[in-house]
């Protein structure tokens, strides 16, 4: 049995009136009793999720759990398929880890992942090769988006901050399509690659597209150990073409449609990091990032580009 209680207060200065200080409070109950049987080959879980969302009206949900596998040839296959849901909370800590540029005054709500059916093959390769192939259509309620916010003009934080700087929430209805296939490969724990990659299908109930979301993402992570002493670490990850929706014209030239807004197509990019930590002994060691080393020039959230390249260094003791 999972048991979990999320508490979640969020005390804010208004920007229009620094005097008065909203508070938004969100708590989610959630209980998921399973049962799993094992009997040769198969192995079968059974079980119920309940979420209690504090903030509804009909706060109560209920998700069945299930998942079934079934070994082949001493678990080189293992197809198997399975349906669940859950419920997401949304806190300004969550969303803003998503986009740094949401309004402190945002529009909250949980996400209800309606249902969930999935299913796939996996297995090995071999002793340090393992692999994983999966489809998976999931339905969400209250699905989270953003779109920036035309009506805030900078408050108590001045003119400069600027018209559309800032986010705000939408929420939306939302079918997701995913196919994923990934590979990964442990070498006497000295050399490590995980690839993976995602293609979506989105099916939206009033937006016109599923904004700022993915067509096919790509990632590819590696790391190898010299002798316990020098540790490299690279990263790869792509990201496809996404649509995003802006309600006021953020550049010249922009229209805003008879809809009420503008589409503004966003080009995938490729993004790579690179890192080394060196130990010293066994508590002390230093290390140095490369984020970005590509220079690759892109926008996450529009009309923010991403910095092209950045630097850190450090070092760490472990007590």
């Amino acid at each position: 049995v999972d048991f979990g209680l999320n508490y979640d207060q969020f005390e804010f200065v208004s920007l229009e009136n620094p005097l008065d200080k909203p508070r938004k409070v969100n708590s989610l109950i959630s209980l998921e009793p399973k049962a799993t049987s094992i009997r040769e080959n198969w192995k079968v879980s059974v079980g119920m999720g309940l979420w209690v969302d504090m903030r509804e009206e009909q706060p109560f949900y209920f998700k069945p759990l299930v998942e079934a596998e079934y070994s082949l040839l001493d678990d080189l296959f293992i197809p198997y398929a399975g349906a669940g849901g859950m419920v997401i909370q949304n806190t300004y800590r969550s969303i803003t880890e998503q986009n740094p540029w949401v309004l402190s005054e945002y529009d909250q709500m949980n996400t209800n992942q309606k249902n969930q059916l999935f299913g796939g093959i996996r297995g090995t390769i071999s002793s340090s090769t393992s692999f994983n192939a999966r489809i998976s259509r999931t339905r969400y309620e209250n699905f989270l988006y953003f779109v920036n916010d035309s009506t805030f003009t900078g408050g108590n934080l001045g003119a400069e901050f600027g018209v559309g700087n800032a986010f705000q929430t939408l929420y939306d209805d939302l079918s997701v399509v995913n196919l994923s296939g990934e590979v990964s490969i442990n070498s006497e724990d000295r050399f490590k690659l995980f690839a993976r990659g995602d293609y979506f299908i989105y099916n939206t109930e009033v937006e016109e597209y599923a904004w700022y979301q993915p067509t096919t993402q790509f990632t590819l992570s590696s790391s190898y150990d010299l002798r316990d002493k020098l540790i490299i670490k690279a990263d790869v990850f792509t990201v496809g073409q996404r649509k995003a929706k802006t309600i006021l014209a953020l550049e010249e030239g922009q229209e805003i449609g008879a809809q009420g807004y503008a589409v503004v197509n966003l080009k995938a990019y490729v993004d790579a990091n690179l890192g080394f930590e060196y130990r010293y002994t066994k508590r002390l060691s230093a290390w140095v990032q490369f984020n970005n080393f590509l220079a690759s020039r892109y926008v996450s959230f529009t009309p923010f580009a991403a910095q092209r390249f950045n630097a850190m260094m450090g070092a760490s003791y472990a007590f």
